[in-house]
């Protein structure tokens, strides 16, 4: 089952239609602005998973690789992972549901590994994969890969788009596509976007504010 809903804008649209009256910054720079701080702030602030939680759940011992098979010391550590029993059956019936053959020995635990890396490479995956996209569209750097882990073009996640505004069409979209992502993420959203609405109303009384005491 696919859940696709949208955010309730209505407030934060007319916050931004007071914003851009008085703004300096063209109407199209005052929604993107808003955009991305939405989508960025969702981002950080979405749950992640547990990263040791999975390791201890799905492995029974962790191994760190400091050298090559040549003896050469790597730049960078591996981890490797002895898989507990509970991932065995999970390849498995995950192989099964597929139709295939199950596996065992040296293939079980090339498999084994896979899963278990995926598993924890997955922890903010809705998080900062889902929103990558949207928030490069809107002028951000995007989290990188240490956050968003290695994000398949055919994935859910490689889905999430923006669309900045532009001068001749006031209107910006964008959308977290990764799975569960509104389950995971949409009152997370929903209350940044509230809190975004009542931040524009706070600055607009300063600016107002400024602007009497200089009368």
């Amino acid at each position: 089952m696919e859940i696709s809903t949208e955010i309730d804008l209505r407030g934060l649209n007319k916050a931004l239609e007071a914003a851009i009256a008085v703004s300096s910054r063209s109407a199209a720079e005052v929604i993107n602005s808003a955009a991305r701080d939405i989508i960025f702030k969702s981002a950080e602030r979405t749950k992640k998973a547990d990263k040791h939680k999975i390791e201890s759940e799905l492995t029974r011992t962790i191994y760190t690789i400091t050298q090559s098979k040549s003896g050469r010391i790597l730049k960078k550590p591996k981890r490797m992972y002895q898989a507990s029993e509970l991932v065995y059956r999970l390849v498995n019936a995950k192989r099964k549901a597929k139709g295939q053959h199950g596996i065992a020995g040296q293939q079980m635990s090339q498999a084994a590994q896979t899963f278990v890396k995926r598993r924890i490479n997955s922890v903010g995956y809705i998080a900062y994969a889902g929103w990558n996209k949207a928030l490069m569209a809107f002028g951000g750097r995007g989290f990188g890969s240490g956050k968003t882990g290695k994000i398949k073009e055919n994935s859910r996640a490689a889905r999430g788009y923006g669309r900045p505004a532009w001068p001749q069409t006031l209107l910006a979209e964008f959308a977290n596509r990764a799975t569960h992502a509104f389950e995971v993420g949409g009152a997370v959203t929903q209350t940044i976007v509230t809190e975004k609405e009542a931040d524009i109303y706070r600055h607009l009384e300063s600016k107002l504010a400024d602007q009497y005491r200089k009368l």
